[in-house]
């Protein structure tokens, strides 16, 4: 079966080339490419959606290849290149042309490409004028999120050493998430947590410090734990933890230890946190969609509480606050009318 995004060492070679001199982190006095400072994930990412430009091409026009990376993509091609991919989400397209335009771009500022950025354009409109339903129904207060990770953990009502995988699990999953309810950071900075480095316990209190390496906008991030999830974390740290690492060989300062004693990868920690939520509250759930729930939840409380939310997330402008303000008030707005609804036909109004 023809792979639909070509791996980077099936690249053509100009394209290979191409990346080489965009990712280069040359000396202080050496220029640097034009994506070099970003960190791994998002160059993934950009690999990845460029890949899937470069698998259209070999599927369709394989002959293109004997171009350059710049003249290749013609304004017709980038068109039909999306056209093959209505089946998609209009985010899913979106973000597979505009990663790939991102490194075109990149690699050849002064080339014209305005027809490209029309159709990215286009498909942003349609975005945001066609409903979602990738969160519908999967918005949740976050302290709803908080007390089904606190039942997890009371439900035991147990302190020491686990005296079973299923006690070590569930005391675990429970403080897994409690605090992305309460401290919603991205998932690659959740499961690379690690003691004595980005979580620094002392005596009863604990904080969490993200360099600029872990953060989107590189700017710290730090924050103390809250009481009411400090003391289930501490018996995690003292208690759950060194019982998981008995299951292995293998020794690790990483926070998060899975049923084997070794440390939780981010793919398979997601999928945990999705089950378990969608268990416990009825709806899937993922670690960066508590990022979501606080927001929302925030925006919620109060206009004052939404302006916490840029440096609750990480974030470095309000445009995300304002959206979930938005979302939040539309909610409300809906509750309102529903209510107005329900007192005229009873007679009070």
């Amino acid at each position: 079966m023809r792979r639909l995004s070509l791996r980077f060492e099936e690249w053509p070679e100009a394209d290979r080339t191409m990346w080489a001199e965009l990712t280069t982190k040359s000396g202080p006095l050496d220029p640097r490419g034009a994506l070099s400072h970003l960190e791994e994930p998002s160059r993934g990412n950009l690999v990845t959606s460029y890949g899937y430009w470069l698998g259209w091409l070999n599927a369709n026009h394989p002959g293109a290849f004997v171009e350059s990376p710049v003249e290749r993509a013609t304004p017709e091609r980038v068109t039909a290149w999306m056209a093959s991919a209505s089946h998609l989400r209009p985010d899913t397209r979106l973000a597979r042309l505009e990663k790939a335009l991102r490194v075109l771009k990149a690699y050849a500022p002064d080339h014209e490409w305005t027809m490209q950025i029309r159709l990215a354009s286009l498909l942003r409109h349609e975005l945001h004028t066609s409903p979602s339903t990738r969160k519908r129904g999967r918005i949740i207060a976050s302290d709803v999120l908080f007390q089904a990770g606190l039942s997890l953990v009371e439900d035991l009502n147990s302190g020491g050493a686990p005296a079973s995988l299923k006690e070590a699990q569930q005391r675990r999953d429970g403080v897994m998430i409690m605090m992305l309810a309460v401290l919603p950071m991205r998932r690659r900075s959740f499961v690379a947590l690690e003691l004595d480095q980005t979580l620094i316990v002392s005596g009863d209190r604990i904080s969490v410090v993200l360099e600029t390496p872990d953060t989107k906008n590189h700017r710290v991030w730090e924050t103390e734990v809250p009481a009411n999830l400090a003391s289930p974390l501490l018996s995690y740290i003292r208690d759950v933890r060194p019982w998981f690492l008995t299951r292995s060989d293998t020794q690790h300062m990483r926070l998060w230890s899975n049923d084997s004693g070794r440390p939780y990868c981010a793919i398979h920690l997601g999928a945990r946190i999705t089950r378990l939520t969608e268990k416990y509250v009825g709806a899937r759930v993922c670690p960066h969609l508590f990022r979501d729930c606080a927001a929302t939840t925030l925006a919620y409380d109060s206009p004052d509480a939404a302006r916490l939310i840029r440096a609750l997330l990480g974030h470095s402008t309000f445009r995300t606050a304002e959206r979930h303000y938005n979302q939040a008030r539309a909610i409300n707005d809906g509750r309102t009318y529903v209510s107005l609804l329900e007192d005229i036909r009873k007679g009070t109004k």
